[in-house]
């Protein structure tokens, strides 16, 4: 017994001394993270006021999501290059390393863009899994906050990635106040906009835009005047040494793995609206969809999932600036206590998730958009039918929570190890995993969503559809505990030129 104790002690910090480092570095990260999801909340609250609102914006931040989690991958591949150079204090290398990294972001959110303002309307078609059945007003709102949205997305490539570099160096709470002024102007504007002005949805994407140009300016304020070392010159992004180059390019197979399994993760969503098309979660007449449902459930649990946010950063501060400054024992330490600490906190935002999942159903405010477009599409339903429908659409977003506050923890778990194992350097390993775990998990989704729900079967309940899905995690949970023991991830990736080209 005392073996297990002292084996479990490992995996939580060593010394009140490093309790307090690693939550001084945490909770500003998870702050600013909570407000920039309080940014989406904000939009999201504000959309159920607008007929077919909150449906609309779920097609449309689809696409979001999906640039969001590309662009994220190059600070999985960069942060472990940057982490070990700034370690290192070698900043002539670290300043071309942030050039590629804005570079990057940038042309991925411009090669979004372009598609979207030719064919935005067919790109929300194809979200909603061709559902027929759906109100074409919500069609065309979706798609016109679409084009404009895309504004957004080129502001947003370039403050994204420039406040993951504040973290990794630890100036997490110049992000937070970052964050906090994108959350004031958004529900300023938005506020005018859909109560003084009564405006529609497309109103709340000029909201997102203004609140990130202001935010993404303080960023620059700040680098110029406290540190130039973390600064973006767009004027020297040709300069780039032969070493930065092999380190970025030969991790192009990698991105585009982890690229595959990113956008796995979101075609998550098309998927579950083709199982669950409009009519098809209670009596058809009740007009019900995933769409519906998740829209609702991804509000609150991005809130929650914030945690998250910190893993990278810590990562990088903790074990891969150990790692450039080639203190191996103390990244292989820091990287075991990060798990236990990240899955702490992982814990902690999953039982107030799932304790607000008791009053959800009371939230009848949130289902008013919905609300406003049952009558519009079905005129003649009675008062105990639309109270019935909002009640089948509070209780599946109820228990749609509690499901993804139950594996919360151990989602943290094994994206602590798959961030750990990408900082010495081992990311074709992790995009490998990612990116079969990403195409396997959406064939499961289409057994759930179609073998279930087929016209010779009776339908499996949306929520517990919900919880089958994520109980294929529990696979990919092992998977990474295998691979961390298998593979010496631990390397100094700036002296270890041989074996860094992965």
């Amino acid at each position: 017994m005392t073996k297990v104790w002292t084996k479990f002690k490992t995996y939580f910090p060593s010394s009140l001394n490093k309790w307090n480092k690693y939550l001084l570095n945490s909770l500003p990260i998870i702050f600013s993270a909570m407000i920039f999801s309080l940014n989406s909340f904000v939009d999201n609250f504000m959309s159920t006021n607008i007929e077919g609102g909150n449906q609309a914006l779920a097609y449309a931040n689809t696409w979001t999501e999906i640039l969001i989690g590309i662009i994220s991958l190059t600070t999985i591949v960069g942060s472990a290059i940057f982490a070990q150079y700034f370690g290192k204090k070698d900043y002539k290398n670290v300043s071309e390393i942030i050039n590629l990294r804005m570079l990057f972001s940038f042309f991925i959110a411009l090669s979004f863009a372009i598609p979207t303002w030719i064919v935005s309307k067919n790109m929300i078609i194809a979200i909603s899994g061709f559902d027929n059945n759906i109100n074409p007003l919500i069609i065309n709102n979706a798609s016109n906050y679409l084009m404009l949205i895309t504004a957004s997305w080129l502001i947003n490539s370039l403050w994204y990635t420039s406040s993951m570099i504040l973290r990794e160096t630890h100036h997490g709470f110049v992000s937070f106040i970052s964050s906090v002024l994108s959350l004031l102007i958004n529900i300023l504007l938005n506020s005018i906009f859909i109560y003084i002005l009564n405006k529609g949805i497309v109103f709340l994407a000029y909201s997102t835009i203004v609140s990130n140009i202001v935010s993404f300016v303080f960023v620059i304020i700040f680098k110029i005047i406290r540190d130039r070392n973390v600064l973006w010159n767009p004027f020297k992004f040709y300069i780039l040494s032969k070493e930065i180059f092999v380190h970025f390019f030969s991790r192009w197979l990698s991105f585009i793995l982890l690229s595959i399994g990113s956008v796995a993760v979101s075609i998550r969503f098309v998927i579950w609206n083709i199982g669950y098309p409009t009519g098809t979660i209670g009596l058809p007449i009740f007009s019900l969809s995933a769409a519906n449902i998740l829209g609702i459930t991804g509000m609150f649990f991005n809130i929650f999932w914030t945690t998250f946010d910190s893993i990278n950063s810590n990562v990088a501060v903790f074990v891969g600036k150990e790692l450039g400054q080639n203190n191996i024992q103390n990244a292989k330490n820091n990287a075991k206590e990060l798990l236990g600490f990240h899955t702490l906190l992982a814990i902690c935002m999953g039982i107030i998730l799932f304790s607000l999942s008791f009053g959800i159903e009371k939230m009848t405010f949130l289902a008013k958009g919905y609300k406003l477009s049952l009558i519009s599409s079905s005129p003649n339903l009675t008062d105990v039918e639309i109270t019935s429908a909002i009640s089948i659409f509070m209780r599946n977003i109820k228990w749609s929570l509690r499901t993804l506050s139950l594996f919360m923890p151990m989602f943290i778990w094994f994206i602590t190890k798959n961030r750990v194992i990408c900082s010495g350097g081992h990311t074709l390993e992790v995009a490998i995993v990612e990116s079969i775990s990403g195409l396997l998990q959406l064939l499961w989704l289409w057994i759930i969503g179609d073998i279930f729900n087929g016209k010779n079967h009776s339908q499996l309940p949306f929520a517990w559809a919900y919880f089958i899905f994520y109980l294929s995690d529990i696979v990919k949970f092992i998977i990474y505990e295998i691979l961390e023991k298998k593979l010496n991830w631990a390397r100094n990736i700036t002296i270890n030129k041989k074996t860094s080209k992965k």
